[in-house]
C-alpha cells in the first residue's frame, strides 16, 4: 500500500462500490473515492512527478484533470473531479507534492469534494486497495 498526499487532512465521505446516488436519487455503481479536507483547505497535490495528459469540463464531472503517474513501475492514471477550476492544462509535468488544484462543486455533485477514480495499468479500481490517504 502507498502512503500519498492528495490535499491536506483527507477524509473519506464515500467510498468506491454500490452507492445511492445524493443527487440523482438512485442507486448505482460509484467508480472511485469521494474526498474532502477536514481542515477546510481545498488544494490538491500531485502524488507522485507524473504528467497531466486530459483536462476539460462536463456536466457529470464538472472540471477535471487526468493525470498518469509511474508508482513502482505500475501506471496509474488519477482522474481529479468536480474541481474548481482548471488550473493545469495538457501536458503538464507535474512534481510530487505541488500545487495542481482546487476541490470543488462543479458538475453533478450535492457540494464541494474530490472525486477521485484510480486506474491501474488501464482498469478501474478501488483506490483504497492501494493508497493511504494521509
Amino acid at each position: 500500500m502507498y502512503k500519498i498526499h492528495i490535499c491536506n487532512n483527507p477524509k473519506i465521505t464515500s467510498k468506491y462500490g454500490p452507492r445511492f446516488h445524493p443527487v440523482k436519487k438512485s442507486w448505482g455503481f460509484h467508480n472511485g473515492v469521494d474526498i474532502i479536507s477536514k481542515s477546510g483547505g481545498t488544494s490538491l497535490f500531485a502524488v507522485a512527478d507524473g504528467i497531466i495528459f486530459d483536462n476539460g469540463y462536463d456536466e457529470l464531472n464538472g472540471n477535471f484533470i487526468k493525470v498518469k503517474y509511474i508508482i513502482n513501475g505500475d501506471e496509474f492514471i488519477f482522474s481529479y473531479v468536480h474541481m474548481k477550476n482548471p488550473v493545469k492544462l495538457n501536458d503538464y509535468a507535474c512534481k510530487k507534492g505541488e500545487w495542481i488544484g482546487v476541490i470543488g462543486a462543479t458538475g453533478l455533485t450535492a457540494g464541494a469534494h474530490l472525486h477521485l477514480t484510480v486506474r491501474l495499468n488501464g482498469t478501474i479500481v478501488d483506490p483504497l486497495k492501494y493508497f493511504e490517504f494521509i
